[in-house]
């Protein structure tokens, strides 16, 4: 659960794009502009969307995951608003134990690859 502060209780992922996109992962207090909680409890995970970023240029995202790990469970998302826009590629998913990916499994709950043609009004976006 997520409890007001930023960073307790979650990692955030720092490392290169293991999808090759361009994207900067940042933590610490890069990654306090882009994830928070507001003043009604919203918890809000966004991306740099007010820096110029030059064409094949990195632009600043969050990636995060929790320290917590379950063997079974009920999980709900309530979403009011998924990122959406040119580049962005908004995700959900869970890994199995070990994160030895893709050996230990991944269930895609929400999540697109940008790069794959689809039926939607964002296709035309970029």
């Amino acid at each position: 659960m997520w409890d007001g502060a930023p960073r307790a209780g979650w990692d955030f992922f720092t490392g290169s794009d293991p999808t090759h996109g361009n994207v900067n992962f940042v933590g610490g207090d890069d990654a306090a502009k882009l994830a928070y909680v507001q003043d009604d409890g919203t918890v809000v995970l966004a991306v740099d969307d007010t820096s110029s970023v030059p064409a094949g240029g990195n632009r600043n995202s969050i990636r995060i995951s929790t320290k917590k790990s379950w063997d079974r469970g009920l999980f709900i998302a309530d979403i009011y608003a998924m990122p959406h826009g040119c580049g962005v590629w908004p995700a959900y998913w869970s890994l199995g134990s070990g994160k030895d990916w893709p050996n230990a499994g991944e269930i895609d709950i929400i999540g697109e690859n940008p790069s794959l043609p689809r039926l939607s009004p964002r296709a035309n976006a970029c």
